[in-house]
């Protein structure tokens, strides 16, 4: 959990988005773990916790990544809780862009 904390604190602070894949439902027969993850921002895959094979998580995240959505994915043997976190916004900004007519 202090991995998953600090790698948002850290997207957070560079205002970057980031996706969070985490096993939520594995068949014994799995080579996943529930609570396995792995952390997913636009350079690469930047950290993993857990998870010893991630080609599958990874191209969730891909695609939650792209898409800026949320999803749960049921993929072969697992099923996978894809969270997209994006970046924090400003408040002025937001603000200022919703009203035009002040300025």
């Amino acid at each position: 959990m202090k991995r998953l904390l600090e790698f948002l604190d850290d997207r957070q602070h560079r205002r970057k988005p980031a996706v969070v894949a985490t096993i939520v439902r594995a068949d014994v027969s799995a080579s996943y773990a529930v609570g396995d993850r792995i952390f997913f921002d636009a350079d690469n895959l930047t950290c993993m916790a857990n998870a010893t094979t991630p080609d599958l998580l990874s191209d969730a995240a891909r695609a939650a990544f792209y898409e800026r959505q949320s999803r749960l994915m049921h993929l072969d043997d697992v099923d996978v809780f894809v969270e997209w976190v994006g970046a924090p916004q400003r408040l002025l900004c937001s603000v200022l862009a919703m009203t035009p007519y002040l300025w």
